[in-house]
């Protein structure tokens, strides 16, 4: 497959979008993390490979041209698709999700651990979380634990 668009042109495409959806270079530069100048400078690239003006540009305002609503909404569109498709890919999670199983000692997960889980069920809740309470070794491939906590008495130095 030949490549038709570099780097530099996607992520030109996702400003234009950006500043398109936005109404604005400065809130389009805000909400990426670049300069204003960035923005426009890519906007600028865009047009030029073009060879259509995709904004008309005033000192207070930008508005779409016809040529830049339609640019915007094929690019909005394929845009999306590409995060449908990592999406799909990666199994829809933007979220962690499943089961996580956890050993430990019955004192570290009363005092430690279960006081917390309230709160991390409300952060992560497509995380199911199965907790075993024991002071002996498990073996993880055997067991299917994920995690294990274990301690041991530490020595008083004086």
């Amino acid at each position: 497959m030949k490549r038709n668009f570099d780097d530099l042109l996607l992520g030109s495409i996702e400003l234009f979008c950006l500043a398109a959806e936005l109404s604005s270079f400065t809130a389009a530069a805000a909400a990426a993390s670049v300069t204003p100048a960035a923005v426009s400078r890519s906007v600028s690239r865009l047009e030029e490979r073009l060879g259509v003006r995709l904004f008309v540009r005033t000192t207070r305002q930008i508005r779409l041209t016809d040529g830049g609503r339609l640019y915007f909404e094929q690019c909005r569109q394929a845009l999306s698709q590409l995060v449908d498709a990592e999406r799909l890919v990666t199994g829809g999670q933007a979220a962690p999700a499943g089961l996580l199983r956890i050993s430990m000692p019955t004192p570290y997960a009363h005092y430690r651990v279960l006081p917390m889980l309230p709160q991390f069920r409300q952060l992560y809740p497509d995380v199911q979380v199965d907790v075993h309470l024991s002071n002996r070794n498990i073996d993880f491939a055997d067991e299917g634990y994920d995690l294990a906590i274990r301690g041991r008495a530490g020595t008083t130095r004086t």
